[in-house]
């Protein structure tokens, strides 16, 4: 079943005709939010791997985005890794992954034999040794819902995250065999 509309992921404006009422929308993208010459470097890195970046401003729309990748990318006897930043300031996403994976495990089911694979990733930095893991799940998927269930955030003590030492680990593991699709 597909998650219900989220009360804020839309705005409606009703206007009084006889009034003149000043309105401000915020945008829906934040430069403030998303740092800049972070966004340029994911962009570059989509699209050198032919793939794409989603910015998503609101973290309860995370599970329909995944799903969305998923059921129109995926192809049979592909390899899917889901790459999670760990950090404290992803809580609000991890718990909005950990409510959608059985739509997201629905999505993946609709494939045949799609091998699964997640890697957790911190701040280098401050976690030290435990900065990263890599789990390879293969096609069981309960396994990897009890994993994601119990991810547990770090504090990622300075503001930027290992996130392309964490890209760059996940392509090292032995996990991609897929000749169909890496995802």
């Amino acid at each position: 079943a597909a998650l219900k509309k989220v009360y804020d992921d839309s705005v409606q404006s009703v206007l009084d005709s006889f009034k003149k009422i000043d309105i401000y929308l915020p945008p829906l993208y934040d430069k403030y939010t998303f740092d800049s010459a972070t966004t340029i470097k994911f962009f570059e890195m989509a699209k050198a791997t032919q793939g794409e970046l989603k910015l998503l401003v609101n973290s309860k729309l995370i599970t329909t985005e995944i799903t969305s990748i998923i059921n129109n990318n995926a192809v049979d006897n592909a390899d899917v890794l889901f790459l999670i930043d760990k950090t404290g300031s992803m809580e609000d996403d991890i718990a909005n992954i950990q409510k959608g994976l059985t739509q997201i495990v629905e999505s993946l089911n609709q494939f045949k034999n799609i091998r699964l694979a997640i890697a957790l990733y911190g701040d280098k930095n401050a976690d030290g040794k435990d900065w990263f893991s890599f789990k390879n799940f293969e096609m069981d998927y309960n396994a990897a819902k009890k994993f994601i269930q119990q991810i547990e955030v770090t504090a990622g003590d300075d503001y930027p995250e290992s996130v392309y030492e964490g890209f760059f680990e996940s392509n090292e593991q032995d996990f991609w065999h897929s000749e169909a699709k890496r995802m």
